[in-house]
């Protein structure tokens, strides 16, 4: 799309964009309307928009390219919309009996990323993932619970977690989640998407082994009435 946007200085200038295809209210999929524009700074740029679907307004935050094109248009890329209606992960019914807990502190951290608090959310995570392996190593071994409770992470995960992919899963999960929470970070090339991405492997995972054990347990109990 292309507006002409009148500035803080009151010159006007011409600016090509590309309008937000989600509204940060409702998160549908929408070609919002456009209102109006104005310029905040010398390389920012806010747009007013309707969204068609929840019938609310919001803004669009963009910067400018340095260059203008050759038919006299300044290109501008989008930041951020807001405000933003975070939304909610909705886990599966055995995560959400294994740790309702998990469930509550990963979805803080997902709201405060969606903020764009992203010097906290990740903090939240490495939170979220540790209650989330104690949790299951209890419910593996409930006569250590006290022991889980105090234990490094590292060590519960050593000791308690004997799934393979499990354990390489929470460890690298636990070293990434380690950086949110540093001064300095150790794994540069990766990020907060790196920490999700195997947060919800290891969710999957023991999602899975639950669910095969209950299976185990009923094909078991089948048998055993067979037998009776």
């Amino acid at each position: 799309m292309r507006a002409d946007i009148r500035g803080y200085d009151k010159n006007t200038e011409h600016y090509e964009f590309v309008m937000p295809e989600e509204c940060p209210m409702c998160h549908r999929n929408i070609s919002p309307q456009y209102i109006a524009g104005y310029q905040e700074g010398d390389n920012t740029i806010s747009i007013m928009y309707y969204c068609t679907g929840c019938k609310h307004t919001f803004i669009s935050r963009y910067k400018t390219d340095d260059f203008k094109k050759s038919d006299g248009y300044v290109a501008l890329h989008l930041i951020c919309s807001e405000p933003v209606n975070p939304q909610n992960v909705i886990f599966g019914g055995e995560i959400t009996t294994l740790s309702e807990r998990f469930t509550r502190v990963y979805n803080q951290a997902y709201q405060a990323e969606q903020l764009h608090l992203d010097e906290i959310a990740g903090v939240g995570y490495r939170k979220a993932l540790e209650i989330l392996i104690k949790d299951y190593a209890i419910s593996l071994h409930p006569d250590d619970t006290e022991d889980i409770k105090t234990v490094w992470l590292k060590k519960c995960i050593n000791k308690y977690i004997t799934d393979e992919s499990i354990k390489t899963l929470a460890e690298a999960s636990a070293d990434l989640g380690n950086d949110e929470t540093h001064y300095e970070r150790l794994y540069e090339d990766c990020s907060i998407e790196d920490l999700k991405e195997f947060i919800n492997a290891a969710v999957s995972q023991i999602e899975t082994n639950i669910k095969t054990k209950k299976a185990i347990d009923l094909l078991n109990s089948h048998k055993n009435s067979r037998k009776n």
